[in-house]
């Protein structure tokens, strides 16, 4: 599969796993903290019994193990500033500014891998941000609050984290090293969230337990979708942009899924931009 079909196939199980997120927030006695430390636990187990099942060696031995804990680290900091951020401010505007890690990945891709977008490329770029742009709007307005500041925070970090993975992906194979990241970024938030556990009893309920496998099981198949497609190498802010496209696509599947039909022709537009601005990155 290319890099471009593993990109696009990864933006697909990306807001099919939203979907599943957004029903397992809806539980009244959900905490975010704790939801991510499990949610990065239980993918680490994934990851490690696959790789057994698969016969996947778990060498780190070509070094650069700074780089993997780096990206842990990102990671983890930018788990922490989304927890920050959907606690002050409407998951729109979470959405919406987050998509400023596009142009983080890019700048940074181009910065320290020496990637060379050209005209087309960006103005693809900036025709997917604007087609998921389209499909979201403010209630309150917008201004600059804690809220804000945090959301930028945390597209700061993913953007960077997405280029440090694409550098690590070219020494390790992809379901040892998204093993390793999920171990230390479930290990890292915790030490971020000391407390975030203590009332651990309350999230072995069944409905609560089948909603978080699902996205669990989700989130491993588009994350080795997604470094699957960063190991081809050169195209890292490219992809970053295209997994933008999973903003659109997650409001189609919430008009079928959770029957939200509301604006439906912005909707269609921003489905037309973002697969022209798709066309043009590739």
């Amino acid at each position: 599969m290319t890099w471009l079909g593993s990109a696009l196939l990864g933006v697909v199980f990306v807001s099919i796993m939203t979907i599943f997120q957004k029903i397992l927030m809806s539980h009244t006695d959900s905490n975010p903290a704790a939801c991510g430390i499990l949610y990065h636990l239980l993918l680490g187990v994934l990851h490690l019994l696959c790789a057994c099942v698969m016969g996947v060696s778990m060498d780190f031995s070509y070094g650069g193990l700074g780089l993997v804990f780096l990206a842990a680290f990102l990671w983890s900091l930018t788990t922490v500033f989304f927890f920050k951020a959907i606690q002050l401010i409407q998951p729109a505007e979470v959405t919406i500014i987050s998509t400023f890690q596009v142009l983080v990945a890019i700048l940074a891709s181009v910065l320290f891998l020496g990637e060379v977008f050209d005209i087309f490329m960006i103005f693809g770029a900036l025709i997917i941000i604007l087609g998921s742009c389209i499909v979201l709007r403010f209630k309150d307005g917008f201004y600059l609050s804690r809220g804000v500041f945090y959301t930028l925070m945390l597209s700061l970090f993913a953007g960077l984290a997405v280029v440090v993975d694409s550098i690590n992906v070219q020494h390790y194979n992809v379901i040892a090293y998204g093993t390793m990241i999920n171990f230390l970024s479930a290990f890292m938030l915790w030490g971020f969230y000391p407390r975030a556990m203590v009332q651990w009893k309350k999230y072995l309920k069944i409905d609560y337990i089948q909603n978080l496998l699902a996205v669990v099981v989700f989130s491993m198949i588009q994350g080795v979708l997604f470094l699957q497609a960063l190991s081809f190498g050169g195209v890292t802010g490219q992809i970053a942009t295209i997994r933008q496209a999973s903003i659109v696509l997650t409001v189609i599947l919430s008009v079928v899924f959770l029957n939200d039909r509301e604006r439906l022709m912005q909707k269609s537009i921003a489905g037309v931009l973002v697969t022209w601005g798709v066309m043009l990155l590739s």
